[in-house]
């Protein structure tokens, strides 16, 4: 539109959907500061049916014995 030679109100400063974007980033981290794992947890888990749990603990048991070491270090279970 301005070839290379734009005016400078359309170079400087922050861009207005820039702007607002940076905006919007600003609340969301501050609304999950404001919050702890245990409270997600919590609603989470008054959401969720019971046999919801039972099956992710079976499949988090499953991804569990497929593990091995990363890095040649031994794993947790093998530590004393």
């Amino acid at each position: 539109m301005f070839g290379n030679n734009p005016p400078g109100w359309a170079t400087s400063g922050v861009c207005a959907v820039h702007a607002a974007m940076m905006q919007a980033e600003k609340a969301m981290r501050d609304s999950l500061a404001s919050q702890t794992l245990g409270s997600v947890a919590q609603r989470f888990g008054s959401k969720a049916p019971q046999e919801f749990f039972t099956d992710i603990q079976a499949w988090i048991g499953d991804r569990m014995q497929g593990r091995t070491a990363r890095g040649g270090r031994p794993s947790r279970d093998d530590q004393d």
